[in-house]
């Protein structure tokens, strides 16, 4: 759908080890995904988004990384403006997670959660 309306490739990158999430949460790991996505075509400006899933016996680990235009996550002024990382943030913190954001002004963003 993304590629569609909006010119973005999406990929989907799975180890195999990924099973449905106990106690369903699985609807809030994908709320989480799908703001990552919503950053990456809104603001970042991505051509192409990649999804990585990993898991192993008791942990799951989610990257979304795109080839956007990056951002400083230090920026005091990223929180009151964009409410969608800490809600992202708060949704991991929920599932017994964390938010990992990694990303450089024009080189790119990257953002995780585990």
């Amino acid at each position: 759908m993304l590629q569609h309306v909006h010119g973005v490739t999406v990929r989907l990158d799975s180890d195999g080890a990924v099973r449905q999430v106990e106690g369903g949460r699985d609807a809030e790991i994908l709320r989480i995904v799908e703001e990552a996505l919503h950053n990456a075509v809104r603001h970042a400006a991505a051509t192409t988004v990649t999804v990585r899933l990993r898991g192993d016996d008791d942990t799951l680990t989610v990257e979304v990384a795109d080839d956007g235009i990056g951002f400083d996550p230090s920026d005091p002024e990223l929180r009151s403006h964009h409410l969608g990382l800490t809600s992202m943030e708060e949704r991991a913190q929920e599932l017994g997670g964390r938010l990992q954001l990694s990303s450089t002004p024009a080189a790119g963003p990257s953002s995780g959660w585990r």
